[in-house]
């Protein structure tokens, strides 16, 4: 109810629909560049995946993310985009132990 008075307060109204749709396609637009900024596949993901399709299982992935976020990670992990963060090394290192 908090955020409701507060949005009345700066908008002067209830927030309707389409401000729920507008405030859902702003959060999508920051997760989708953070994503890709931050975005990391751990080393071991590919080596399990070449394992899986090898064996014929097949993998399904459920997330609440958008199609456009979900295209981005199907791709980091087919191999086809490397996406790295700066905590990457750190990451490879802690398997490599």
């Amino acid at each position: 109810k908090q955020i409701i008075h507060k949005w009345e307060y700066i908008h002067g109204k209830k927030p309707d629909e389409k401000d729920k749709y507008e405030i859902y396609d702003n959060f999508n637009k920051c997760q989708l560049l953070n994503q890709r900024k931050d975005m990391e596949v751990f080393p071991q993901t590919y080596k399990c995946l070449q394992k899986l399709k090898s064996d014929n299982i097949k993998i399904g992935i459920t997330t609440g993310f958008s199609k456009e976020i979900m295209d981005d990670i199907i791709r980091a992990v087919s191999g086809k985009v490397m996406m790295k963060s700066r905590r990457t090394k750190q990451i490879k290192e802690k398997f490599q132990r």
